[in-house]
């Protein structure tokens, strides 16, 4: 019998790995923790630039990195539903968390790794708004989570500088009317929405999101 096989390359992309490749990427640190999105389509970072303006950044980025890959997958152009945030189904097993548009796109991470992947519908991947709020900025801030204590508040800095005005409530109770007056007044704006803090060298650190 031969004892040397011929390598065999496939004639056909069965599993679409080659159109999915890789191909480009986008850069940036939320909360200082070195981040990389990839994508077999350069369109699809419109939706990674999006988000990164919505996290605070750390001067001096540390931490577990962050990697999210992206696929626009090939197919029939199917309209997008108006309700479509709506229609989003989550689930998660263990370290496993994943996110499903049915038929427009589904995702799915690992928390322990924060290793994310993301297959879009054509018509969901040119919308960079849908794409970075409900799946970029999702595992983002459950990767993060992992980390930090988050707080459904609003937060501006004292002018001084050392103290953290904190602005907790109910929906719709004014916290970000109040937010937005006082950065107006001076303040510093840090958050509308979500606090993110923790210890670092026994030194609180906070973060806001979205920004």
């Amino acid at each position: 019998m031969p004892t040397d096989l011929l390598p065999i390359t496939p004639s056909e992309d069965f599993w679409s790995r080659q159109a999915n490749a890789q191909k480009f990427s986008f850069e940036f640190a939320p909360f200082g923790v070195p981040t990389e999105i990839t994508a077999n389509d350069p369109a699809a970072l419109t939706a990674a630039q999006l988000s990164s303006r919505r996290f605070s950044r750390i001067v001096e980025p540390s931490g577990q990195a962050i990697r999210i890959q992206i696929v626009v997958c090939d197919g029939k152009p199917t309209p997008l539903p108006d309700d479509l945030p709506e229609r989003l189904m989550y689930s998660g097993v263990g370290d496993w968390i994943t996110v499903s548009a049915g038929e427009w796109g589904h995702g799915f991470a690992n928390l322990q790794t924060r290793q994310a992947f993301i297959f879009l519908s054509p018509t969901l991947a040119i919308d960079a708004r849908l794409v970075s709020r409900y799946f970029i900025d999702h595992y983002l801030l459950n990767f993060l989570f992992t980390e930090w204590a988050m707080l459904h508040a609003s937060c501006v800095l004292d002018p001084t500088g050392r103290r953290l005005i904190i602005l907790m409530g109910g929906h719709n109770s004014g916290k970000s009317t109040t937010a937005l007056h006082l950065a107006r007044a001076g303040y510093p704006f840090l958050a509308d929405g979500m606090l993110l803090m923790r210890l670092c060298s026994a030194r609180p650190v906070v973060g806001g999101y979205p920004v």
